[in-house]
């Protein structure tokens, strides 16, 4: 979170190349340096300076993140063999980002975006109402939903960096992306509630998905249109007054 922030604020003040190679020299230097930690104080410190100097623009919104590690971390309340959900829950990241190059350069960003949350928000919240006898279906869905989520990742990452206009482009990436760490730390709590209501993580999961998708709807779309350079740009970018490139 704090790598987000001012890794953002470096890169608008000095430039992205100079701040780059420089977090990279200090997560070579750190990574090394947690070998020989000490103590867990020592450790602790290191991690931070690692997390503080990582300011590669990495996209993604509270939902995508919640709902992507969710299921990744749900795979073994699946029916089946856990190890065999895990690798599935792996492989099918693969044909979604594939796909999502396609539809991104095919269909454009809003409405790829809207659709996919839709779809992936609805395979979870019907995946644990299906009956018991019929796992196989439960499973098939939670991959479902997992392939969904997966592609709106690769598609938020290319819709959220033409959005933002290039006075605040860095600075809004890593806001979002210090954001979207909110998810990951809710997602294992997540979990934990189905211990109370079996189907209860992946309703949550689903839900939220479904309504990121519909508010997906309200950003304008990217796709052939010049992206806006100022705040004003920004601002007609939004209500439709742009030019096409």
């Amino acid at each position: 979170m704090v790598g987000a922030v001012s890794g953002g604020h470096a890169a608008h003040r000095w430039g992205r190349r100079p701040v780059l190679l420089a977090s990279l020299a200090v997560d070579y230097v750190s990574g090394i340096a947690c070998a020989f930690s000490a103590n867990y104080a020592f450790f602790v410190a290191i991690r931070f300076i690692i997390a503080a100097s990582t300011t590669v623009s990495t996209l993604a919104l509270i939902v995508n993140t919640l709902v992507y590690y969710g299921i990744s971390l749900n795979t073994a309340a699946l029916s089946g063999n856990m190890y065999l959900n895990f690798a599935i829950s792996g492989f099918v990241e693969i044909p979604a980002y594939l796909l999502s190059i396609f539809i991104l350069n095919r269909f454009g960003r809003r409405w790829p975006l809207c659709l996919m949350l839709l779809f992936g928000g609805v395979a979870c919240i019907v995946a644990f109402f299906i009956p018991k006898h019929l796992g196989w279906m439960t499973t098939t869905l939670a991959m479902a939903g997992k392939f969904c989520i997966t592609a709106t990742f690769a598609i938020i990452y290319v819709f959220s960096a033409e959005i933002f206009p290039t006075v605040v482009r860095q600075i809004g990436i890593c806001m979002s992306s210090m954001s979207a760490r909110v998810g990951g730390m809710v997602a294992p709590f997540v979990n934990l509630l189905g211990s109370y209501w079996a189907p209860m993580p992946y309703v949550i999961f689903g839900g939220a998905s479904v309504a990121a998708g519909l508010l997906a709807l309200l950003l304008p779309e990217t796709k052939g249109k010049t992206l806006p350079a100022t705040i004003e740009d920004s601002e007609n970018f939004e209500n439709g007054i742009v030019d096409e490139e």
